[in-house]
């Protein structure tokens, strides 16, 4: 009877246990919603909560820029119909004020887009006629010269033709180094795409030179410019087709889907590898929202969603989580679609995405996302059309992923825990260069760029004050020991007196800044080059007995390397041109690339041995077939022995180009210094490689690569690519992105900059930066602890990725009260611990809540385990089946599963 009852009792509790494990596994194992802790916040003109726009009833046209350049963003609201038609708002220190730009009526169309057109250092804007117009203007930039109520100078474009211009978009779509502006014309009896030349003086010009490359409909419309094919140059996307620039004048039309010209159009990396996706949307009509992903020969239409007049569509990273998400938001065209939808799909990285409704209701006609109150994170404009207007909202996100200017990016980790700090601003210029010097005597580094440095406070978070280098000195491209006093000097040039902002930079007047009692005193002793705009590569080399600085200009486009003999202050710096040496134009590196035990320089696609005189370097190819790989040109390089030993090999970053070249020194180049080197992509970087540095920067005894984007598309990063196994340095899979910082294009980009120094002599490397489009300096802090990180990062793929063949999980969210998405808890990935992600509360045991909690975000085999063979990755140890993917068989259903083999073990413990 004992027994009987033993049995009785063993099987209630296996039924007991059987029952709760059915019970969690019905509940919704769904991925959870990646705008868990995001709230929004709606402040609208109707509440009086901001100025309420002066213009008309129909609002046609919004943009999102920096006008005053104070690094936050400000923005603009277009109309028709009546007087006041284009105003601007302000970021305040809590709100923001309203500016009219232009007081008179203009009847202007949707679309409009903003660019440097007039090459004065700060940003104009375009905006073109509707139906009733044939005209497009722009709108010169007063900067810094701002009053409420004064318009700014308008100019034209074009004035002749045909009317209604509905979208434009500013790009070099021609590859020839010079910004286009692109535009549909949708009305008359020959509609067409058109491609316009800014002309060098457009202030000038009533009407610029324009192509029509396109005859279209007048239903044609949505434009975007991006590099789809990935070859280097911008293409042009919009209206279901992309046209690809082929010769002069000439593009080449291309299908995506040409059924779908009335749309609206985004584009962007929804999928990592290979082309960027392709969104279509329906933006005056009901319909859908389709993704269309390139499959190597054709375009394959994935439908995301319903929409209904979805007039306002953006590919970002509404996260900051590396994967690009996209925003869409619906218009109450004369009131009607009550329901109307704000919607934002976080995307996987994988194509996968995750739906949340942000808003019902509003009115949202050309709506953007950006960082409207300087927060670091992205919030919306939502301007209506006509309903309730006139009328301007905006919802400010709160409690979601920042990467804000003074806090750290991301936790943890040698390579994952950076503080941005902006530095200061240089207004009058184009900067070149940035470096970190002792300036005044005090023992801790300044910054030094342009005709500047900014000394370094108590605190590097603190205060940086900004002083003059020394009079006539104008733009900084070199620091070295030139007065042989083992103080670090400074090289630059001095501008013409006519000199503007746009042009200072252009000058060969060559003048060195003499470090001495704390300050620099300004020393003319060198020879000026006779050819030559601006230095991009300056690097200091001892050749025979004496040293030199090797000098690569931007232009002209063909020119020799010149070399400028140092000299101190004894006497005059003579310049010598090497016969048939020829500048690649961009950077250099210095190292002893073929081991005879002097330093050679190395270019981008060759090097320049030296051969222990001026008068006999000679120079040799590396890579003689850099066009069949890409449009792009070689831009920064760094050379250093990234495997270890004694060869040294390149990595050259591209201008026009997405890849990362690592390049392989054959060894034995001090014998026969002609051979080919191995090229392997080790990465591609959407903004392009204009700066670069490499360093030890996690101190475990290899080299890595910091990199700075300059054109990203909507955001500009900071990358750091981890050498993982320096044996391994010159495969493609041995590289691992760290995104260090990502900021809007508006407020940052990097050109010449991401450059490493230890600031704080605390014994790690930290990053100095510049941009172009925007003159600031920046530093990155690093606040690693020199310990591995934390966090698990993402390995990128290998040069060919397996293709995945999945269809996309869209899983919507119920609409949230009053716009705001309620929080739900997220695993947190911890390491050091067995159970892993597994032990949700992260109290050392794994209990049946951490399974049902676990279960409820993987569960499925929604989620994807790139690590199924890594014994502790963010799935090794879970992946039991190891079949890529964490479901029901892995917690124990079938098997020994995870749950069977730790549950109710009491110990997480390795």
């Amino acid at each position: 009877m004992k027994k009987h009852l033993k049995l009785i009792f063993l099987a209630l509790i296996l039924i007991t246990l059987l029952l709760l494990i059915v019970y969690y596994f019905s509940r919704d194992l769904s991925p959870e919603d990646k705008s868990a802790d995001v709230s929004w916040t709606l402040l609208t003109s109707k509440n009086n909560q901001l100025p309420e726009p002066k213009g008309s009833e129909q609002q046609t046209a919004s943009l999102i820029l920096d006008i005053n350049k104070d690094g936050l963003n400000d923005f603009v609201i277009a109309s028709r119909k009546a007087p006041n038609s284009v105003v601007w708002y302000k970021r305040t220190e809590n709100n923001w004020q309203q500016y009219v730009l232009e007081s008179e009526m203009i009847n202007i169309e949707a679309g409009g887009d903003y660019f440097d057109i007039d090459n004065d250092g700060d940003l104009d804007i375009s905006f073109a006629g509707d139906n009733s117009s044939n005209h497009i203007y722009w709108w010169e930039n007063p900067y810094p010269n701002y009053s409420e109520n004064v318009n700014w100078e308008r100019h034209t474009i074009k004035t002749s033709g045909s009317n209604k211009h509905h979208d434009q978009a500013f790009g070099d779509v021609d590859g020839d180094g010079k910004t286009e502006l692109v535009f549909w014309n949708q009305k008359g009896s020959a509609p067409g795409l058109y491609v316009a030349e800014i002309p060098a003086n457009p202030k000038s010009v009533d009407e610029w030179e324009m192509t029509k490359i396109f005859n279209s409909t007048d239903r044609h419309e949505g434009l975007a410019i991006v590099d789809i094919d990935l070859d280097g140059k911008l293409d042009i996307v919009g209206a279901g087709l992309w046209f690809k620039h082929t010769n002069g004048t000439d593009y080449q039309r291309n299908v995506i889907d040409d059924s779908r010209a009335f749309t609206r159009t985004a584009v962007g990396q929804l999928k990592k590898g290979d082309r960027p996706e392709v969104v279509l949307s329906e933006g005056d009509a009901t319909g859908t929202a389709d993704k269309y992903q390139w499959s190597g020969s054709a375009w394959v239409k994935t439908k995301l969603f319903d929409v209904k007049n979805g007039h306002s569509l953006q590919i970002l990273d509404v996260n900051n989580d590396g994967n690009m998400d996209l925003f869409s938001a619906e218009m109450r065209l004369n009131g009607a679609n009550a329901e109307s939808k704000v919607r934002i799909l976080y995307g996987d990285g994988n194509g996968n995405m995750t739906a949340s409704i942000v808003k019902t209701g509003l009115d949202v006609h050309e709506g953007k996302m950006a960082d409207l109150d300087g927060d670091g994170d992205f919030d919306i404009l939502a301007k209506p059309y006509n309903f309730e207007t006139p009328n301007i909202a905006v919802l400010l996100q709160e409690g979601g992923t920042s990467a804000p200017t003074s806090t750290p990016v991301v936790g943890g980790g040698g390579l994952d825990s950076w503080e941005r700090k902006l530095v200061g601003e240089v207004t009058d210029r184009n900067i070149l260069a940035v470096t970190a010097v002792n300036v005044d005597g005090d023992s801790k580094k300044d910054i030094v760029t342009g005709d500047s440095w900014w000394k370094q406070p108590a605190t590097l978070t603190g205060n940086w004050i900004k002083n003059e280098i020394a009079n006539g000195f104008d733009n900084f491209f070199y620091a070295g020991n030139f007065g042989g006093d083992n103080k670090l000097d400074l090289i630059g040039s001095r501008a013409s007196a006519s000199s503007t902002d746009a042009n200072r930079h252009n000058s060969r007047d060559l003048v060195w800044a003499k470090s001495e009692n704390n300050s620099f005193t300004l020393i003319n002793n060198i020879q000026s080059p006779t050819v030559g705009d601006f230095p991009q590569g300056v690097k200091e080399i001892q050749i025979g007995s004496d040293n030199y600085l090797a000098l690569s200009w931007h232009k002209p486009a063909t020119h020799d390397m010149q070399f400028l003999k140092v000299s101190g202050e004894s006497a005059n710096w003579s310049l010598t041109t090497p016969t048939g040496i020829k500048s690649q134009n961009e950077g250099l590196a210095i190292g002893d690339i073929d081991g005879d035990g002097d330093d050679d320089i190395f270019q981008g696609t060759k090097w320049i041995r030296n051969n222990g005189a001026i008068n006999s370097l000679t120079q040799h190819v590396v890579d003689d077939n850099l066009a069949g790989l890409t449009a792009g040109i070689p831009d920064r390089v760094v050379l250093k022995n990234f495997r270890g030993g004694n060869l040294l090999d390149a990595v050259v970053s591209l201008e026009n180009g997405n890849e990362i070249i690592y390049y392989k020194n054959p060894g034995g180049l001090e014998n026969n210094p002609n051979q080919t080197w191995t090229r392997t992509i080790i990465y591609s970087i959407s903004g392009e490689g204009f700066s670069m540095d490499s360093g030890d920067i996690d101190n475990d005894g290899d080299f890595d690569i910091v990199l700075g984007e300059h054109k990203g598309a909507t955001n500009n990063r900071v990358i750091i690519l981890e050498n993982k196994d320096k044996t391994k340095s010159d495969q493609s899979n041995n590289w691992t992105e760290h995104i260090v910082d990502s900021q809007s294009k508006n407020i940052i980009d990097h050109h010449v900059g991401t450059q490493l120094v230890d600031i704080d002599d605390d014994g790690d490397l930290d990053i100095i930066s510049i941009g172009w489009f925007n003159r600031k300096a920046w530093l990155f802090v690093n606040g690693s602890d020199s310990t591995s990180p934390t966090n698990t990062p993402v390995t990128q793929a290998t040069n060919t990725p397996t293709p995945i063949v999945s269809t996309p999980t869209i899983t919507p969210s119920d609409p949230p009260v009053s716009g705001t998405v309620s929080p739900s808890a997220t695993p947190t990935i911890i390491t050091g611990n067995i159970c892993g992600k597994a032990d949700v509360d992260n109290n050392g045991q794994f209990t049946i809540f951490d399974f049902s909690e676990f279960a409820k975000t993987y569960g499925r085999g929604t989620n994807t385990c790139a690590d199924k063979d890594v014994d502790y990755g963010p799935c090794g140890g879970r992946d039991v089946t190891r079949d890529g993917k964490l479901n029901i068989a892995d917690f124990g259903a079938q098997g020994i599963g995870f749950a069977q083999r730790y549950y109710p073990k009491t110990s997480c413990a390795l």
